[in-house]
């Protein structure tokens, strides 16, 4: 997950674009569609556009920084500068710092005060953020196509943060408003005892966001440090998703984006171990069950589709829903947990690939006291899946996982996110047509053994609320081992 800030707006969400498959599954169910001509109305609809297929790059930059950009027809153009740093590269004398560099965004650079920039982003962009996860720190904006070079050469510039004492006091402060928002947002608090817990706090299981206890050692001197480490060229990612053209934005890369061309950045290692954390309180119960999943590399991408596809067969529903296409009413998760028992909320299923490793889990909430049932319900829907999973489901589930990663693109900058990603921690990029695509492939042997190497993994337990009954991870074990 990725932390962003915006301009000129007091929120924070995700990068990694929330799929927006449910309601673009219930627009889909309608009878009549947008294009089909109404009766006795002229049709105003010309020819489809033809979106070219293929990405253009990656482009070396004669100062190092790498290029890539997707031409599609648009009105404006999504514009990203990413390097490949955020929280597992950092340590006990910086941790949080990430979180504090997007929060200076904004701040002013070497040769813009805070006014001037804020003024320029807003009169270039329809939308500035800064993103920063566990891998990535990035700025993107949508602008129009010609004004890519202005926008690249502000990027350049927000690269560059002036890191006066002031500027450096204020996003810290910022950073410290986010920190206190997610301790009272119970998914993030969940996600990040997640990670915390299966990768024991090194690398992959360093938290978002900056911790108040070592909010003293962020200075201009540590941010410095920092950016020289893991803010170079060889880290280095320009995208750009619109109507644009390659050479000219390679040519402003080359231009306007000055980094260093190396630093001695590493990653922490993270090696998946699992473990049980209880965040006790009384009201209502909230079960997670989470195993290692698979990677961004190639050699996991296998079972990487299959595992979106064991997400899908799992699915998930909650008992406020409504009935909608893709509501998940049909599926496991709600056919067997939430629909039978009547002190389940709700349930759900989730992928979360990094670079070298990866998470995969499910989650179910109810009523207080309801922890027990929770945890055994969860556990032996998996287990049941190594005993049966038919062809139609997985057929079923293969659409949702492609409707999925389609919708979870559809926009410019959900696209520019994408592009980063894979190309920053892939060895081999894929467009989401492309993983679309392969997971056609994708049979029931798949899926299960996929689901076989989950289960071969420690289990990580996380519990919040009322947990007297919650059972401790060798009883959980053997109920996914029946």
């Amino acid at each position: 997950m990725l932390g962003r800030s915006f301009v000129g707006k007091n929120s924070v969400s995700t990068c990694a674009a929330t799929a927006r498959l449910f309601a673009a599954q219930s627009r889909a169910s309608s009878s009549k569609s947008i294009t089909t001509p109404l009766p006795n109305v002229p049709s105003q609809i010309s020819e489809p556009l033809k979106f070219p297929a293929g990405i253009s790059g990656p482009t070396k930059t004669e100062n190092g920084l790498t290029v890539v950009t997707y031409p599609v027809p648009s009105t404006s153009v999504a514009v990203g500068l990413f390097f490949k740093a955020g929280t597992r590269y950092e340590d006990a004398s910086n941790q949080g710092v990430s979180h504090v560099l997007r929060r200076l965004a904004s701040k002013g650079t070497k040769s813009r005060t805070q006014v001037t920039l804020t003024r320029q982003l807003e009169s270039l962009t329809e939308k500035f953020a800064s993103v920063s996860g566990r891998e990535i720190v990035g700025y993107t904006g949508e602008v129009l196509p010609n004004q890519v070079r202005s926008f690249v050469q502000l990027l350049g510039d927000i690269a560059s943060p002036q890191l006066l004492e002031y500027q450096v006091k204020e996003a810290v402060q910022d950073a410290l408003e986010d920190t206190e928002a997610a301790a009272k947002n119970l998914q993030e608090q969940l996600f990040e005892t997640l990670h915390d817990q299966a990768y024991h706090g090194v690398g992959l299981g360093q938290s978002l966001y900056l911790p108040s206890w070592n909010s003293e050692k962020i200075t201009a001197e540590a941010i410095r440090n920092y950016m020289s480490k893991y803010y170079t060229a060889d880290r280095g990612l320009v995208v750009a998703i619109g109507d644009v053209d390659h050479r000219a934005v390679v040519d402003a890369v080359g231009d306007s984006v000055i980094v260093p061309a190396t630093g001695a950045g590493a990653a922490s290692g993270s090696k998946y171990v699992g473990g049980e954390v209880r965040l006790r309180g009384s009201d209502e119960s909230h079960v997670l069950l989470a195993f290692e999943g698979a990677s961004l590399h190639s050699k996991d991408r296998a079972k990487l589709l299959s595992l979106y596809v064991l997400r899908h067969i799992l699915g998930g529903g909650s008992w406020i829903s409504g009935r909608s296409v893709g509501d998940g009413k049909s599926s496991r998760l709600n056919t067997n947990l939430v629909s039978k028992y009547k002190e389940v909320a709700s349930a759900t299923s989730f992928v979360v690939p990094h670079s070298d490793s990866g998470l995969f889990g499910v989650y179910a909430s109810g009523a207080s006291g309801s922890a027990g049932v929770l945890a055994e319900g969860l556990a032996a829907e998996l287990a049941s899946l190594n005993k049966s999973v038919s062809a139609e489901e997985v057929a079923r589930a293969k659409n949702l996982a492609k409707a999925e990663i389609l919708f979870s693109t559809e926009t410019r900058s959900e696209m520019a996110c994408w592009v980063s990603r894979y190309s920053l921690f892939s060895d081999k990029f894929s467009a989401p047509a492309e993983f679309a695509a392969d997971i056609n492939r994708i049979g029931v042997a798949d899926v299960q053994k996929a689901l076989a190497d989950l289960l071969k993994s420690n289990v990580t337990v996380i519990g919040a609320g009322e947990l007297s009954a919650l059972p401790i991870p060798p009883s959980i074990q053997k109920v996914l081992a029946k």
